[in-house]
């Protein structure tokens, strides 16, 4: 069976090719990051993404690792990734089951969704 090729480009955002994502964007394209903490709030665009990712970088030192499972799941409107995040900040730990929501609009990406099992525990851990 061939994987969706949504499901190529999430197989190959996960695996650390962001460029495969930025060639992708629809225009107006959003990341949502739901609760209440630092890192909640809407970020737009390929900057928008990028920014997204160096905050989480500084807040837990560099220290998140995700531990996909080996699901992509995607066809031409939607995309859904799970994991497992881990992070760690002052001596201490959280783990979250998270999930990567996509959508795709037209052959590119629109929106995608960072949703994890335990959003006020994240919040409180990065405040």
């Amino acid at each position: 069976m061939t994987d969706h090729p949504n499901a190529e480009l999430l197989r190959r955002l996960y695996a650390g090719d962001r460029q495969a994502l930025y060639d992708r964007l629809a225009p107006g394209y959003v990341v949502h990051v739901p609760g209440a903490g630092r890192a909640a709030g809407s970020y737009h665009g390929a900057e928008g993404h990028a920014e997204h990712v160096r905050a989480m970088g500084r807040w837990t030192g560099d220290t998140m690792r995700k531990t996909l499972t080996t699901t992509f799941l995607a066809d031409d409107h939607w995309g859904l990734v799970p994991s497992e995040l881990e992070v760690e900040r002052d001596g201490r730990q959280l783990r979250v089951h998270a999930f990567g929501l996509w959508r795709f609009r037209d052959g590119a990406v629109a929106e995608h969704w960072g949703l994890v099992d335990q959003q006020t525990a994240l919040d409180e851990f990065l405040a």
